[in-house]
């Protein structure tokens, strides 16, 4: 449940640090607040350094993003992976929450993202999106931005998924498997 009215504006396209930050400043404006911002970001983060740039441009890699965002919004910054978001939320309030044992979330949106959840405690920056399978990562042979791509219909796109899931049931036998994102609205 939301506290306010959602507000959403599409990604940049590119996807570069000035873009973004425009759009972030856009939506943040709506809110009269000047609490902390959680941002939920599309990479892995360490010690809020963004190492990879697998749906955003380059120019992100190896940017310090919390001091970007927090001297754009003029604000404390909470920055995150946004499959970590999802998993940490999932373990809160959603289908993961009191689960025991193993938990893999998947994010289907632009990309796939990932979140493995162990007793309630997140492991962060899996990455599972690069995993090799069939010649490609997961994430060039089952994201739902492959039927765009690979002029596939739903039906072969969920074949493709099913494949990948099925895999890291093997690999990981976890608990519960977890789908969400924007493809499973």
């Amino acid at each position: 449940m939301f506290r306010s009215e959602r507000v959403e504006l599409p990604t940049p396209r590119p996807a570069t640090p000035e873009a973004v930050g425009c759009a972030l400043q856009a939506v943040v404006g709506h809110f009269e607040s000047e609490r902390r911002v959680g941002i939920a970001f599309p990479a892995p983060i360490v010690d809020s350094i963004v190492l990879d740039s697998a749906n955003i441009s380059d120019q992100w890699i190896g940017m310090e993003g919390e001091s970007f965002f927090e001297e754009l919004l003029y604000r404390p910054i909470a920055l995150i992976n946004d499959a970590d978001t999802a998993g940490l939320a999932e373990s809160r309030w959603g289908a993961a929450r009191g689960v025991d044992g193993l938990v893999l979330l998947r994010t289907l949106g632009t990309g796939i993202g990932s979140a493995i959840l162990h007793d309630g405690h997140l492991i962060t920056n899996t990455g599972l999106r690069v995993t090799p399978f069939r010649g490609a990562d997961i994430e060039q042979y089952a994201a739902p931005s492959v039927m765009a791509r690979d002029g596939i219909d739903e039906r072969e796109w969920a074949n493709r998924l099913n494949e990948v899931v099925g895999v890291f049931e093997l690999m990981l036998r976890p608990d519960v498997i977890v789908v969400t994102g924007g493809i499973t609205a």
